[in-house]
């Protein structure tokens, strides 16, 4: 028989699945042990304990290592049931009778084993500390003997096994019966090693058994190693192959007999038990091998640590809420492999049910709670709260995109409210992410104060949910986006710190990417206590900003970046009172707008390798107002340098920003290394080179360095007080000798917040007033300024209708302003996309406009708006259009950039145009006008023009779109008369001989 009991317990059949580990080792806490046994060479990592070499006649703990680990197929006595399987022997005897178990137990547990075989005839640990193994991962395996284990059999993961014969019948080890047993393994009269190298049949069959089973334990933690010793308990259970023949004799025996084979094969894909939390509930430390559910109305406190198998996630459903208090969330250590180092995800419902879709008819929608601790009610948003320094170790994510539900009604559980203060996320693929769910109507409440974000590959992402902040945070070594959003309204404020290593692929501190318009905005940073951000490719990367009420970036410190600020196509911005220090470029605005008036604004520059603010494109109403610049140290940099998107194109800016003597936009610039320092150092590019660019500038101004004033300031300490210092650098009391402070160049450009505190009549009155006031309008920039506060007044009326008791005047305001322009349609169609996709869908159909921008921008919503509505994927053909359109330059532009990146997960980089300087003029020579001349503005029935090209189309359309006049040209200087036009506004487009637009801008009829 000596091979027949391998066979009775199906173990030969196991081992083809799995041979074992010899990384997985069974400690055996027994009489005696020694490493002599020609059975047993190199399978002990370690023998401990009271090891008094008189027992070596004592054979039961050398029987006990070879039930478990005895050398397969060496012609010796008998094979270990773990096969390839080690073990480390604890010596506990006194006698070979008798010995004190306990102490070695608890050693082997505190070594770090998992799997601990007690071939003894009761248990020699407490009740408490059997818990606590167990609740660490720890299976314990003893053998049956009368009532012995009575007071931790039922402990899951604690297996007692009992004995059957080779004929499958239980023999009571016992004469009054063995109660409390688990499993039988058939282990009566088999073979066992023996001292000395021998082997022999001999006693404590049981004791046997329990050690077999121990090796059968450790080849299905080979195949699984996720396994609680509570899932082992089960699988062992459920599998066995039938009860003891005689068991209808013997009441107490109701378990079956193992089968390795199929407890083996089970564990292979054994998805873990799920835990479900029904009720109030506090947990200290926990393993979990399924999914943990926080049923509707229940609530659990974690204050422990809760370790989960890789698969394992965490579902709070609508009317839930967990707390992670102090506690830990991390992967069950035994499940981790390089391959897949992550446990899974924490799932928050929400309710974002929208009851303008179709298949939400009857669905109600509930907002998420302002409090995270109201009162539990089903309908609402199930919560998520950590504070008091809980950490969060190795998940794929917090995550609102719950995978319970199918589409299209996975979106009405969006959502979830996520509220983490005082919290660490190390080693995690994603932190945070959160689903479309807030609007200006109903903010999304969740919320990041005082966490830290460390190791993984993003921070947060936010899927269109507005409404969201993140304070006092720090970013760590996060790989691609610190923090990123779609489409989403967001505060990213007081002192967050974003520390990158450009060495490691630190590729973006913040990304705010926009795939449509938006109502809200977002704001990062904050006078006062300012965001950091340091040592990444990009500090904050934007994309199609255009936001009804504008996106804020102030008060921020980026530093050791390639570009500190990237600003790419149609946006509305603030960029105030930031410090951008020690990068490559410090700000690069885009193609941000023809007619949008942005600003960047009292923002500092140090050691900028390149250039300063770089323009690119059509930036035509952007105001660099009182900005300063110092120590730039590249000979061929520009403190503001304005080009075309490829060289030998033209940037625009409007024309009394260019060429201004009068009045000063009191900005201060830099000194050129080795020369004489000059007063400013803008540029342009004039299709040849690169020549000066006078802006907002007296011919008698004379800058000061800033460098100069820190020092002759005491006690300001302009790396921590921007503010105090840009205030001191522009005070004359102060600094007699500066000439550049402000005069308030013309038309400062209008903030939204001075007429949101007006009713709608009130803006309804000032929006007419203010259009029929364009007729009195004398030149570009008075249209200019007059268009944007009218945009101004036209978002803030839209945005007091659609939050009022009656946003359905919306119609009606469209209806009385309706938009003369792509633009102002987007103040429409933003709050439509963010209430009402399908209302939206419906808007874009009622709009035509002539301009051949509109085509583009009306089809890139179109497949935005499929995805929204119908999870749209976009196809190769739409991936290819959308690549090409976002490199246009156009109104549509920035929105086909991050559609395509919503798809793909990548940017479409940008390419810069050769922007090596040539040796600037100096100040004193002819101010240089720009090449293209269009006169006068206004004009009354002929326009003259003075081009850089000699063959080209003009055409001329009304402010609708509508193209009214189209003339072949072919010389560069000539007059259009007879132009009998009504007055009013107008937009001149000139097209080289290829069709491709050159320039464009208004004009006046008057």
């Amino acid at each position: 028989m000596l091979r027949n009991y391998i066979e009775a317990m199906k173990i030969d059949c196991a081992w083809t699945i799995t041979e074992g580990n010899p990384n997985i080792t069974v400690a055996v806490v027994d009489l005696f042990f020694d490493d002599t046994h020609p059975d047993l060479q190199d399978k002990f990592v370690e023998i401990k304990g009271n090891c008094n070499p008189a027992h070596i006649i004592c054979n039961h703990g050398m029987s006990m290592a070879g039930a478990i680990a005895a050398i397969v197929d060496n012609g010796n006595c008998v094979a270990g049931s773990g096969n390839k399987t080690t073990v480390a022997g604890y010596c506990a005897g006194h006698t070979c009778n008798s010995g004190s178990p306990g102490p070695a137990t608890i050693q082997a547990y505190e070594d770090g084993y998992k799997i601990i075989s007690l071939s003894w005839t009761s248990s020699p640990i407490t009740r408490a500390q059997a818990l606590e193994m167990v609740e660490n991962g720890v299976v314990i395996i003893g053998s049956g003997r009368g009532n012995g284990w009575s007071q931790v059999q039922d402990i899951d993961g604690v297996i007692v096994v009992g004995q059957v014969n080779s004929d499958f019948e239980y023999v009571p080890y016992a004469s009054f019966g063995d109660n409390y047993i688990d499993i039988y393994a058939a282990c009566l009269n088999v073979p066992r090693l023996t001292p000395f190298g021998t082997c022999e049949v001999g006693s404590g069959n049981a004791s046997f058994g329990a050690a077999t089973v121990a090796g059968i334990v450790a080849l299905m933690k080979d195949v699984n190693p996720c396994l609680t010793p509570g899932d082992i308990e089960r699988i062992i259970k459920e599998t066995h192959q039938g009860l003891p023949v005689n068991a209808h004799q013997y009441p107490e025996v109701q378990n079956g007999i193992i089968d390795a084979y199929e407890a083996v094969k089970a564990a292979q894909n054994f998805q873990g038990t799920d835990v479900v939390v029904t009720d109030v509930e506090s947990w200290e430390d926990q393993m979990i091998s399924g999914d943990l559910i926080i049923e509707t109305g229940a609530e659990l406190t974690i204050t422990g640590t809760v370790r989960l198998a890789s698969n394992s996630n965490i579902r709070v459903m609508r009317g839930a809420r967990l707390i992670l208090d102090g506690g830990t969330l991390k992967l069950n250590p035994m499940c981790y492999s390089e391959e897949n180092p992550y446990w899974g995800a924490i799932f928050v419902e929400g309710n974002s049910v929208n009851p303008a879709y179709p298949e939400n008819v009857g669905k109600v929608f509930i907002p998420q709670p302002v409090n995270e601790y109201a009162t539990l009610d089903p309908e609402q948003a199930g919560v998520f709260i950590s504070k008091n320094n809980a950490v969060i170790n190795g998940t794929k994510g917090i995550s609102t995109n719950t995978p319970y539900f199918q589409w299209p009604e996975k979106r009405n559980y969006y959502g979830g409210l996520i509220v983490c203060e005082n919290t660490t996320f190390i080693n995690c693929w994603r932190g945070v992410a959160l689903m479309k769910y807030g609007t200006f109507l109903h903010p999304d409440n969740s919320r990041f104060i005082n966490c830290t974000f460390e190791n993984g590959v993003y921070g947060i992402t936010n899927w269109a949910s507005s409404g969201v902040r993140v304070e006092g945070t720090e970013f760590i070594n996060i790989e691609r986006a610190s923090y990123l959003t779609y489409d989403a309204a967001t505060e990213v404020i007081n002192g967050n710190h974003f520390i990158g290593d450009k060495e490691s692929h630190a590729n973006r501190a913040i990304d705010i990417i926009g795939t449509h318009p938006i109502v809200n905005r977002t704001i990062i940073g904050g006078i006062g206590n300012p965001n950091k951000i340091d040592n990444f490719d990009y500090g904050i990367y934007l994309t199609a900003q255009e936001s009804n009420l504008g996106i804020r970036v102030e008060g921020n410190t980026i530093e050791n970046t390639y570009i500190g600020i990237l600003n790419l196509d149609q946006s509305n911005f603030h960029f105030y009172r930031n410090q951008i220090l020690d990068n490559d470029y410090a700000m690069i605005l885009w193609n941000s707008g023809a007619s949008q008036i942005n600003e960047a604004r009292e923002n500092y520059f140090k050691n900028t390798l390149t250039h300063g603010i770089y323009s690119v494109g059509k930036n035509g109403g952007l105001k660099i107002l009182n900005n300063c610049f110092e120590k730039n140290i590249n000979n061929t940099y520009s403190d503001i340098l304005l080009t075309g998107i490829r060289f030998g194109g033209f940037g625009e800016i409007y024309s009394s920003q260019r060429v201004d003597q009068t009045t000063s936009a009191g900005n201060i610039f830099s000194e050129r290394p080795n020369q004489n320092r000059y007063p400013f150092r803008y540029a342009r590019n004039n299709n040849t080179g690169f020549v000066p660019f006078d802006y907002h500038l007296k011919t008698d101004c004379i800058g000061i360095p800033c460098y100069r004033e820190p020092r002759r300031v005491v006690g300001i300490n302009i790396e921590n007080n921007i503010s105090q210092y840009m205030t001191i650098l522009r005070d004359k009391e102060n600094d007699p000798e500066n000439q550049c402070e402000n005069e308030s160049p013309p038309y400062y450009p209008e903030m939204i917040e001075e007429y949101l505190t007006l009713t709608i009549p009130q803006l309804k009155t000032l929006l007419s007033n203010h259009i029929s006031s364009y007729g009195n309008l004398d030149s570009l920039d008075h249209l200019n300024y007059a268009l944007n506060k009218r945009r101004v007044l036209m978002r803030a009326l839209s945005y007091k209708v659609a939050i009022s008791e009656n946003p359905q005047q919306l119609n009606s305001i469209i209806t009385t302003f309706p938009p003369n322009s792509i633009e102002e349609a987007m103040i429409y169609y933003a709050i439509f996309m963010e209430t009402n996709p399908l209302a939206a869908q419906n808007y874009l159909l009622t709009l035509s406009f002539e301009h051949e921008d509109w085509y583009d921008f009306k089809l890139i919503q179109e497949i935005n708006l499929n995805r929204i509505i119908n999870n749209h994927q976009a196809t190769s053909s739409e991936l290819d259009y959308l690549y090409d359109r976002a490199q246009d330059a156009k109104i549509y532009s920035g929105y086909a950039r991050g559609l395509y990146h919503f798809f793909v997960g990548e940017h479409i980089e940008i390419e810069l145009p050769n922007n090596q300087l040539e040796l600037l003029q100096s100040p004193g020579g002819t101010l240089i006008i720009d090449e293209i001349y269009v006169s006068p503005n206004p004009f009354k029935d002929e326009i003259q023009f003075n081009l850089p090209v000699n063959k080209g189309i003009i055409k001329i359309y009304d402010i609708s779109g509508k193209m009214i006049y189209q003339q072949k040209f072919r010389k560069d200087n000539f007059v259009i008369s007879n132009l009998n036009f009504a007055n009013g506004i107008y937009i001149i487009e000139i097209n080289d001989e290829n069709q491709k637009v050159i320039h464009s801008q208004q004009i006046i009829k008057n």
